[in-house]
């Protein structure tokens, strides 16, 4: 586990001088200090391929440190009784809005209504969209020597692509992010 280690000085009274008085003694107090990150309750967050089991369980802690509102962008929508559970469950326990589009934001046009959407979302206009986490992944299952052009396109555009719409319209859009990842 990461955490920072730093140092305070306690002091010990029970040095004596010969001339029977007591100086204190500086004595180093070592404190474990674990950071922890916690979000904005009023803010929206975006998560792309949010749907997956790494995003689910991503979401999950998200919500845990305080998200509430947050977009999960997925090509194939809800598929299972597994995701439904965890929405209807988020929405249940914690109050949470999680909301799900089919939106593609490697196309630029997709990603503006992306952002627009979560912008909505945000509890008051100065909130805003806080946050966007990129996990879309596309399996192409191939050794590189058997890896096509077209192949690896359709692997890295999720990831190249999507990015760089999203860097492109935050940095605009959203000059306060606190996360892009």
């Amino acid at each position: 586990m990461r955490f920072m280690r730093f140092s305070l000085t306690q002091v010990r009274k029970d040095t004596e001088i010969e001339d029977g008085s007591a100086t204190p003694t500086p004595l180093p107090l070592q404190l474990d200090a674990y950071p922890r990150v916690y979000f904005n309750p009023s803010a929206s967050y975006i998560v792309v391929g949010g749907l997956g089991g790494i995003g689910m369980e991503f979401v999950n802690w998200m919500i845990g440190r305080g998200a509430r509102h947050i977009l999960i962008s997925s090509r194939s929508g809800v598929t299972s009784p597994y995701q439904t559970s965890y929405l209807r469950t988020w929405w249940q326990q914690n109050a949470a809005d999680v909301q799900v589009v089919s939106l593609d934001a490697s196309r630029m046009e997709d990603a503006k209504a992306l952002l627009a959407r979560a912008a909505e979302m945000a509890m008051a206009p100065g909130d805003g969209v806080d946050g966007f986490f990129n996990l879309a992944l596309r399996l192409e299952l191939a050794f590189m020597k058997d890896q096509t052009e077209e192949s690896f396109r359709a692997a890295m555009n999720p990831k190249v692509v999507l990015t760089r719409n999203m860097d492109q319209l935050t940095r605009h859009h959203c000059p306060g992010m606190s996360h892009f990842v």
